[in-house]
């Protein structure tokens, strides 16, 4: 009793200085994760925390890190997180569930895997995915399905020549046979794992051949076919004596005992017992030990002597109790381990947020003293646009003041031509009097000349006057025409200048506001497809559905009417390629509203035969633009294929179309076949007795299929304003058919470039193409 506290206290000893050292090793990853900054780093310190806390049993935190490595992953490119660390997230994950006996949980990640597996071809993570499912299953004992999952393996281990795993998987297949009362074939079993360890002793070691041996003999235990069963154990024996195994010794001789006491050979059978149990002692075997101790004391109980049954059951207890004691140490501190981690993991983002708060802090005071020095500049912005807009007042009064001088300075001018010209006129009055004054001095003279010299001069003289009369009238009336031009044109040059500046200012008004409003409007359309890109499936998801895959997609505005949509349902992989009505914002809108549409119907209401997707959606898309009572005609034309495996060798593809086919081109072929949509459209006024048609397509695997808008036929050359038409795209996909799909995508994109050279993108241009 006394050395059993020795050695509780050495074992506790160890424990804790275990647990602390590791406490000390997850505490600061937890650290490291709380404080990094970017999707990849915190994925893969959250999968060394569950790495950590795996190896330390605390599965229940394993799992949720895993769990979390998972999340973030998908937010990285592929580039930075390759398939096989995301598979290996996945994997450690099932392997954690199964220890806490969550075994539907487990099996559903590995089915997750096994298809993963299957899309890639990869063969040995194929096989490696089935011996676990059929290790789950066992445990659950649900041995059908287990002997299901070992079969399938066997058959693929088969296929690649994995000699290792087909002997690990016989020796399972007769473990799972022999549970479920097929003895016959749980021996076949065997003896093919016998066969190959023996036929491979390059590959496998003695002591696994004496595993089949010992396997085979407690069969023909079972079957109480005694001395067969001692052949084998002996030959078991044999292996495991030459390689000076104590403890596989002491098993074997535990079998031994157990076959010569049901022979009724009961000197053998304590003999080998006694052997057994010594051999265990040595070998500090306890678990064996206490199997040797059970072996004896049922010895002593089939001769009825039951003072040595006593003795033994007492050693055997005493064993089992030092074990149970070990194990509930472990496990007590196991949860002392589980709870102080969960404290410290508490106190870390306790911390953590402590730090985002002060953080949080510092960037609001920050962000004040910001505002504050904003607030000064803007107020002396404010300061120095006022002084501008008083010395451009003073510049304008300065202006004015000139303007009017020189108004004044013409109406002086003015003032003065007209007292020229009044000048002028009195002058000629004067002139005209002197005339007079002389004429009627010469009529006098001359009228004692002759009467009729008078008489003439007189009519001559009048008719001068008469002259001179209209001439003054003229060029007065001509003076006060130009006077009331002069000032009728300053008066109205006055009134134009005012008209025109305030004319200026307004258009200078009117300038700015549309600036504004082009830049608000560009912002919310930069916005817009920031959405529509969000929306849109990553090339993560297409890279985990199918192996190869390519997607063109032009909008020919910033935004697009068209989208594309792919989903993995069950066993079915579903893409969409969709036009919506219009292009740019209104065709945006137009696809947001698809895309919910189409996760509605398939993702929540678990519709996945095309053409009653597309006939739901038709009422969808009616209904959510209240088409009934209104006059509004919006909708889509779309191509919707379902993608599913029937074989290993054949992908049956299920396609519908409202108005848009399908391209396929069939796996070692150059012909392009299409499969016409339905001549009719998602959303508006449609005939409804016309309903859309189920097209069921066997193809073999590695065939390419196309779906996409009409943009990219419909596309118009500069010279001829010709369309690029379906019988040229037919013609360049048979001629590019043998090219893998990336380069297809650049010979298409760079044929497009080149045919509309010279003229503006017509419609929205989508093209999606998945080798199936």
């Amino acid at each position: 009793m006394q050395r059993i506290k020795i050695a509780f206290l050495l074992l506790l000893a160890c424990l804790l200085w275990a647990v602390d050292g590791r406490a000390q090793n997850v505490e600061q990853l937890i650290e490291q994760y709380n404080t990094a900054t970017s999707p990849e780093a915190r994925a893969e310190i959250a999968y060394q925390i569950g790495l950590t806390y795996e190896a330390q049993r605390v599965y229940s935190k394993a799992i949720e890190y895993y769990e979390n490595a998972a999340k973030m992953m998908q937010n990285v490119p592929v580039g930075r997180f390759g398939f096989e660390q995301r598979i290996s997230v996945m994997e450690r994950n099932a392997i954690c569930h199964a220890e806490l006996k969550e075994y539907k949980k487990s099996e559903a990640i590995y089915k997750q895997i096994l298809f993963i597996y299957r899309q890639w071809g990869n063969k040995n993570g194929e096989l490696r995915t089935l011996e676990a499912l059929a290790e789950v299953a066992s445990k659950a004992e649900d041995y059908r399905h287990a002997l299901e999952y070992t079969e399938e393996a066997l058959t693929l281990a088969r296929q690649i020549n994995d000699k290792r795993s087909q002997f690990k998987l016989y020796n399972n297949l007769g473990f799972l046979h022999k549970k479920v009362s097929s003895p016959e074939r749980a021996l076949e079993a065997f003896e093919k794992a016998y066969a190959l360890a023996t036929e491979n002793p390059d590959i496998f070691k003695k002591a696994e051949q004496a595993v089949v041996l010992q396997n085979i003999g407690v069969l023909y235990t079972n079957l109480r076919q005694y001395d067969k069963a001692a052949d084998y154990y002996n030959r078991a024996l044999a292996i495991a004596t030459e390689s000076g195994d104590k403890s596989e010794m002491a098993n074997i001789y535990n079998y031994i005992a157990i076959n010569e006491m049901l022979s009724n050979r009961m000197n053998k059978a304590f003999d080998a017992a006694e052997t057994a149990i010594k051999l265990a002692q040595e070998a500090g075997d306890k678990q064996t030990l206490v199997f040797s101790y059970k072996v004896m004391e049922d010895l002593y109980k089939s001769r009825k002597r039951y003072d040595k049954m006593a003795e033994y059951e007492q050693k055997r207890l005493e064993v089992e109790n030092e074990l149970r004691v070990q194990e509930e140490i472990r496990q007590r501190e196991q949860l002392r381990y589980q709870l102080e981690l969960t404290q410290r993991e508490a106190q870390l983002r306790e911390a953590q947020l402590a730090r985002e708060k002060e953080r949080a802090e510092r960037e609001r005071l920050a962000k004040e003293k910001e505002l504050q020095d904003a607030q000064l500049k803007l107020a002396e912005e404010e300061r120095l646009r006022a002084e501008r807009e008083a010395e451009l007042e003073r510049q304008r009064r300065l202006a004015l003041e000139r303007q009017r001088t020189i108004e004044l300075e013409r109406a002086r001018a003015e003032a003065a031509r007209e007292k020229a010209a009044a000048d002028s006129i009195a002058k000629l009055q004067a002139e005209k009097a002197a005339a007079e004054a002389l004429k009627a001095q010469q009529e006098a003279q001359a009228r004692a000349k002759a009467e009729a010299e008078a008489r003439k001069q007189a009519e001559l003289a009048a008719e001068r006057e008469k002259e001179i009369k209209k001439y003054y009238i003229l060029v007065l009336g001509l003076a006060a025409a130009v006077i009331v031009l002069v000032i009728v044109g300053l008066i109205q040059t006055r009134k134009t200048n005012r008209t025109l500046a305030k004319k200026n200012e307004e258009i200078e008004r009117q300038r700015k506001e549309l600036e504004l409003q082009n830049e608000r409007i560009q912002s919310s359309i930069k916005a817009a497809k920031t959405i529509q890109q969000a929306v849109l499936p990553s090339n993560a998801i297409f890279s985990v559905l199918f192996k190869e895959y390519f997607v063109i997609f032009w909008p020919r505005d910033v935004v697009s009417g068209d989208f594309y949509w792919v989903y993995l349902k069950g066993t079915k992989k579903i893409v969409a390629s969709v036009d919506c009505t219009g292009h740019g914002v209104p065709g945006a809108f137009m696809s947001l509203i698809g895309n919910t549409l189409l996760d509605k119907l398939i993702k929540l209401q678990n519709m996945t035969d095309p053409d009653a997707v597309l006939e739901k959606l038709h009422k969808e898309v009616r209904l959510a633009l209240h088409q009934e009572e209104s006059e509004n005609r919006d909708g889509m034309d779309v191509a919707l294929a379902t993608i599913e495996d029937k074989d290993r060798e054949t992908v049956v593809v299920t396609f519908a179309g409202a108005r848009r086919p399908l391209y396929y081109i069939e796996k070692g072929t150059t012909e392009v076949k299409i499969v016409k949509g339905t001549r009719r459209s998602i959303g508006g006024v449609q005939n409804e007795d016309l309903h859309f048609e189920r097209h069921v397509i066997e193809m073999p695997r590695g065939s390419y299929i196309y779906l996409g808008s009409d943009g990219f036929i419909d596309q118009q050359n500069a010279t001829e304003r010709k369309k690029f038409g379906e019988k040229r795209f037919v013609e360049l996909l048979a001629s590019i058919a043998t090219e893998r799909l990336e380069k297809q995508k650049e010979i298409l994109e760079q044929t497009l470039r080149e045919y509309m050279k010279g003229t503006e993108q017509r419609d929205d241009i989508s093209l999606v193409a998945v080798r199936v």
